[in-house]
């Protein structure tokens, strides 16, 4: 099987990243019945808030990278954790919160930090 992978990033807010994100995703999977798992990198959690996103105790992007700048690998059962599925959309997601961007400020001294 193969796998695609789409970037999409700006360091400018209020370009439509979110919105892009959400409507290609939710493109490929209910018109193409492509699988589809985006990735809330953003501490704004649009993308979050465009998919439904409600705190359930499960992990979040943020805790996935804090564990990870604590030292803890990630493992495939974390991760299977913060995934979540939109039955709207017909995606699955890991969402995003305000607190990924105390994130960023931790992973300013990391060595390797951009992987």
């Amino acid at each position: 099987m193969e796998t695609t992978i789409i970037a999409i990033s700006n360091q400018k807010g209020g370009v439509g990243k979110s919105t892009t994100a959400y409507n290609l995703g939710a493109c490929l999977a209910l018109n193409h019945g492509k699988r589809v798992l985006l990735v809330d990198f953003d501490p704004q959690a649009n993308l979050s808030e465009y998919l439904k996103y409600e705190p359930n105790g499960n992990p979040t992007m943020t805790q996935l990278i804090m564990s990870f700048h604590a030292g803890t690998p990630l493992n495939a059962e974390a991760t299977q954790n913060a995934i979540r599925h939109s039955d709207t959309a017909g995606v699955d997601y890991i969402p995003s919160d305000i607190n990924l961007a105390n994130a960023e400020t931790l992973m300013v001294t990391m060595i390797s930090k951009e992987h």
